[in-house]
């Protein structure tokens, strides 16, 4: 499969877990994501039929994020909307189906919510790893109505390999094994075994 189809896998795949129309996609152009944990992670953005704008990072195949505000003007006014805590529990289920491990990972990530008149944030945060612009994060932006608008994943899951150690998978993907121990709580040390999922920053270059 030549790199493309891999990504386009990649968004159907991340739309089937947020509930997100299969439409028709168009590549629009490779750019950087300006809040990814290096300030500037290579993207390959594509664009549906609605105006949802798909971005993934051709190293992991990874969507790491999901630009849907165009969407939003088409939403009536008259659209019922759902309470705030029907709206968190919406959330919470896209989470746990894009992080299996999230609930025990759930302690080790700081935890902000927000809104801005008829829309709402929920967002998990990971430590800031020296050397990079921001620290990575997960967040979810919802219409009133439950529509999805906003998804930013930079947060990546790993699952742990024979043969594998803290050192070596901190290596591999360009991070700290402090970065690793503190988003999956394996304080005091790093004990990992085969199968374990793990969630990591995303590579940096």
């Amino acid at each position: 499969k030549d790199s493309a189809s891999q990504q386009i896998d990649a968004i159907n795949q991340i739309r089937k877990s947020l509930e997100l129309p299969e439409l028709p996609l168009e590549f629009v152009e490779n750019t950087g994501m300006i809040n990814s944990p290096s300030g500037d992670l290579e993207v390959a953005n594509f664009r549906d039929s609605e105006g949802r704008i798909y971005s993934v990072n051709p190293k992991t195949n990874q969507v790491v994020e999901i630009d849907a505000r165009a969407i939003l003007s088409n939403i009536s006014p008259d659209a019922p909307s759902l309470s705030p805590d029907e709206i968190k529990a919406k959330a919470m289920i896209y989470v746990k189906t894009i992080i299996p491990s999230f609930d025990s990972l759930q302690s080790s990530l700081q935890y902000e919510e927000g809104g801005k008149v008829d829309n709402y944030f929920f967002t998990w945060r990971g430590e800031i790893n020296s050397g990079s612009m921001n620290s990575p994060f997960l967040q979810i932006g919802f219409h009133k109505s439950g529509v999805l608008f906003a998804y930013y994943n930079t947060l990546t899951n790993y699952t742990v390999q024979e043969g594998d150690t803290c050192e070596s998978i901190a290596v591999e993907h360009n991070v700290s094994v402090k970065s690793i121990v503190e988003l999956n709580n394996l304080v005091p040390e790093c004990r990992i075994y085969i199968d374990q999922k793990l969630i990591i920053p995303i590579p940096t270059p």
